[in-house]
């Protein structure tokens, strides 16, 4: 078993820990974190899922996962968000006139 500290990323996006393994555990049993949840050991830099972590495999994982972080980094998980209206218009549009320059250049010289 490791004795490392572990941070998990909470419901907000927010980092928090250290934790040791015995109050990972503790907030598994609970409820707190779920197998969803990321977590990083203490002189790693990989956010992996709780699931990932083997000392926690002989505990029963939470009943429902948390909700998605909203941070930046919630943001890198689930992608962009998805713009709408005169933005969206506007960004389809300039990749229209990006493809239209492309093609032109392309079949210009042939």
């Amino acid at each position: 078993m490791s004795a490392g500290a572990y941070y998990i990323i909470g419901d907000a996006g927010e980092t928090k820990g250290p934790y040791s393994l015995g109050q990972l555990r503790h907030m598994w049993r609970d409820g707190r974190v779920s197998s969803h949840t990321l977590y990083c050991e203490e002189g790693y830099s990989e956010w992996l899922p709780l699931s990932a972590l083997s000392e926690l495999e002989d505990q029963p994982p939470s009943a429902a996962p948390p909700a998605m972080p909203t941070s930046a980094y919630g943001t890198l998980l689930r992608g962009k968000p998805k713009e709408s209206g005169p933005a969206r218009f506007a960004a389809l549009v300039a990749l229209a006139v990006l493809l239209l320059i492309v093609v032109a250049i392309l079949f210009g010289h042939a």
